[in-house]
């Protein structure tokens, strides 16, 4: 298990946890935005974080399997929450972040560690680069 923490160009700050087994890596983040900034600041600097770690980690949107949002005011704020929700699973929590800030999120991203991918046209199959016939 691997554990990091980061703190973006915006202040955001990103703890993350990576456990790799065999099969797949798991990712669990915390992003928190920067408290006494307007809601609309710290919507942009949770993307950014979010977005830079992904890049970081050659990782995709398709690769996040769950995103739990902890926001001050939903009811006022769930039209700018939609810049941060990467994934159909997402659940939204009326909670104030523990961080004095508007708004957090805990994300967790999964990815095979053994990419396959088969190519039905030329009977071709890839596994980690490898190509064999089918």
């Amino acid at each position: 298990m691997q554990f990091g923490k980061f703190v973006s160009e915006t202040g955001t700050k990103v703890f993350y946890s990576i456990f790799e087994g065999k099969q797949i890596k798991e990712y669990n983040l915390t992003i928190e935005a920067v408290a006494g900034e307007r809601f609309s600041d710290q919507v942009v600097g949770v993307r950014k974080a979010l977005l830079r770690f992904l890049d970081q980690h050659n990782l995709q949107y398709n690769n996040i399997l769950f995103q739990r949002i902890f926001t001050s005011d939903i009811s006022n704020q769930a039209e700018e929450l939609r810049e941060i929700t990467l994934c159909s699973a997402v659940s939204l929590i009326q909670q104030p972040p523990h961080c004095n800030s508007k708004i957090s999120t805990w994300i967790i991203i999964l990815q095979p560690v053994n990419a396959i991918s088969i190519d039905l046209k030329n009977s071709n199959t890839t596994i980690n680069g490898l190509r064999k016939n089918i």
